[in-house]
């Protein structure tokens, strides 16, 4: 292999070295789980680099559903509607409920009410 063809080879298979949360930062992220009591440096990076690779999917995802409903800017309905539609987001389900109007809310806590 010449020197030109090495070259451009190993630039493909560059790994990423930087990662666009500050590792400082999710390694103290970290360490306020109990269970964690040492992290190393590998794997805060790694940990920051799946949570990178997760948000640009969901964002992705979001932005695909905002453009399905002929818009262009995210909001909260879509990112609702990526959760509810994707099974590999459902443990999302908590923090991103669908949205409901008020009425079938009051309705609802009306119900519960009546039960208790």
């Amino acid at each position: 292999m010449s020197g030109k063809e090495e070259s451009s080879s190993k630039k493909r298979s560059l790994p990423q070295t930087t990662t666009s949360f500050p590792l400082a930062r999710v390694k103290r992220i970290m360490k306020e789980d109990k269970d964690v009591i040492q992290c190393s440096n590998e794997s805060v990076f790694l940990v920051s680099l799946a949570t990178e690779y997760f948000l640009k999917y969901f964002a992705k995802k979001s932005y695909g559903q905002s453009q399905s409903d002929k818009r262009r800017t995210v909001t909260y309905k879509d990112i609702a509607k990526v959760v509810k539609n994707i099974d590999q987001l459902e443990f999302l389900s908590d923090v991103v409920p669908e949205t409901i109007p008020f009425k079938k809310a009051l309705q609802k806590q009306k119900e519960i009410k009546g039960l208790n």
